[in-house]
């Protein structure tokens, strides 16, 4: 019993009770919402390999389209997972077990600003065909595949189709 009333007493441990107190409830607030809600796609699921032009890398990603969330998958060649992640409307959250892929999250976000350019779902600027959010940004260009070339790293997606 002595021990909690010097906690509570104790003027410095108070004020490192708050200080904790307060960062927990403004590291609630720090996430990302969308502007927007998510469009209900046609669609249930679209393909893309992915060509990692740096890394000389190639992996499939895969965009499971639901009403409430839209699940974005992508596998090294073999199958192994390299992020799973799911946006729904209060933001990016992981899927599963699969540690937090910063360059995945970046890569999708790139791509559903570029496939759904009206919705601009995270406040993302451009300015001179330049793409800019928080302090990343990317240029995309169009030929047969997109092409989204970050600062440090290039991407080729190619749309595979389902038969």
């Amino acid at each position: 019993m002595p021990l909690l009333k010097f906690v509570v007493t104790n003027k410095k441990m108070k004020k490192v009770i708050f200080y904790i107190c307060a960062f927990i409830l403004l590291s609630g607030c720090a996430q990302q919402y969308l502007n927007t809600h998510l469009p209900i796609v046609k669609m249930p699921t679209k393909a893309f390999q992915v060509n990692n032009l740096t890394k000389k890398q190639q992996s499939l990603l895969m965009i499971q389209f639901q009403p409430n969330h839209w699940r974005f998958i992508q596998t090294n060649a073999l199958g192994a997972p390299i992020a799973r992640m799911v946006l729904t409307n209060k933001g990016w959250r992981n899927d599963g077990f699969i540690m937090p892929n910063s360059q995945s999250k970046l890569l999708f976000t790139a791509l559903i600003n570029d496939l759904y350019p009206q919705e601009n779902f995270f406040n993302i600027q451009q300015k001179n065909g330049v793409f800019y959010w928080g302090k990343t940004h990317w240029q995309v260009q169009h030929n047969k595949n997109i092409e989204i070339n970050f600062t440090n790293m290039q991407y080729q997606l190619t749309t595979m189709e389902f038969k």
